[in-house]
């Protein structure tokens, strides 16, 4: 089994639970949210898997890598050793926080590139006396920069712990998160103002509406019980979120938009024989389209996901045979909350959505 995500998807979790809910796990999913972004900045290909495992998995396709993330809170001390190593959980299931981690380790081995613990608050372990700083001073602390007596500590515990020979401590990290645990919601979208911003530097982009967005999918998918999946494809669609999706969530929120979106339709439409009058509605419902197009608008949202999906597999020969299959093929979805006008334009928009992400890919 070469490929590592492959493996992640076989290997059952240790731990499986169900829908999750609360200020840790909202946390860990705005910290979730501020990681894609940054992954997003850099070239690099990449798929973040949500709890799934751990907390937080980064899959790098090229070069099939796995990195692990715990994403954990304190209010009132920092990181000690004592907390890190310290067994949770109930009945016969406890595991530290870093025995969490190495169990990764264990389960793939070659795979994995990095083992690290997140957490809003400082470190405090002693470190290696040639380092000359205080832990709590530091935002990134590797392992094995700690104090000899401190590395054997922890590699004792782990070992009693997972009942090993011995430990291999050079893929943990030990990181303090950016986000501010009683603002982190406010943090979160300042980082997608700030990302935006960069992606669009001479452009106003809805931050807030990229933000419930990109929130929402990666809640969702957090919240997705375990199950068998049948391939990877599956796998990727319900427990992670991938550069692409970033990219045509981006594309879907581009500025001008709707505008451009009338302006292509009507050189199109009117190159395939649409009448003059089905141009005009077009332009009236796209309209319609853009108001109602909001993050709170579930339902609407849903519509789109599922007809983009299948705007992504068919060989679209024309708009008329394309708004064809797909009202038909949506009708009764789309009946309760959508007429046949702003089902097409949904069409548009999803058809649309597809060949910018072609061009940009």
């Amino acid at each position: 089994m070469n490929n590592a995500i492959e493996k992640l998807r076989t290997t059952v979790p240790r731990e499986i639970a169900g829908a999750r809910s609360g200020a840790r796990y909202a946390y860990q999913a705005h910290w979730a949210l501020c990681h894609l972004l940054e992954l997003h900045t850099q070239t690099e290909d990449y798929v973040v898997c949500l709890e799934h495992h751990d907390d937080v998995v980064d899959y790098f396709p090229e070069r099939n890598k796995l990195r692990f993330f715990q994403v954990k809170t304190e209010t009132k001390q920092n990181f000690t050793v004592s907390l890190l190593t310290q067994p949770r959980g109930s009945g016969d299931y406890k595991l530290s926080y870093l025995g969490k981690l190495y169990c990764n380790y264990l389960n793939f081995e070659n795979e994995t590139e990095g083992l690290f613990f997140v957490g809003n608050m400082r470190f405090s372990i002693a470190l290696e006396e040639s380092h000359g700083v205080d832990s709590t001073l530091l935002e990134k602390i590797n392992l094995t920069d700690a104090d000899a007596i401190v590395i054997s500590e922890i590699k004792n515990k782990l070992k009693n712990e997972l009942n090993l020979e011995d430990i291999n401590l050079n893929l943990f990290a030990l990181h303090v998160a950016a986000l501010d645990v009683s603002g982190y919601k406010a943090g979160t979208i300042g980082q997608v103002a700030l990302f935006l911003e960069k992606m669009y530097p001479d452009e106003k982009v809805p931050v807030n509406a990229f933000y419930r967005a990109l929130i929402d999918k990666i809640s969702k998918r957090s919240n997705q019980e375990y199950s068998p999946y049948v391939d990877d494809a599956e796998f990727l669609q319900r427990k992670a979120v991938s550069r692409d999706e970033v990219e045509k969530l981006l594309c879907s929120y581009k500025p001008n938009k709707y505008s451009e979106l009338k302006d292509i339709f009507s050189q199109i439409a009117m190159g395939e024989g649409f009448s003059t009058r089905e141009i005009i509605n077009m332009s009236h419902t796209l309209d319609t389209l853009s108001l109602k197009m909001t993050p709170d608008n579930l339902a609407l949202l849903k519509l789109k996901e599922n007809i983009q999906e299948k705007v992504a597999e068919l060989e679209v020969l024309s708009l008329k045979k394309l708004f064809s299959q797909l009202s038909t093929l949506f009708a009764n979805d789309a009946r309760k909350i959508a007429a046949e006008p702003l089902l097409k334009a949904v069409i548009w928009e999803c058809y649309y959505d597809q060949q910018k992400y072609q061009q940009n890919d």
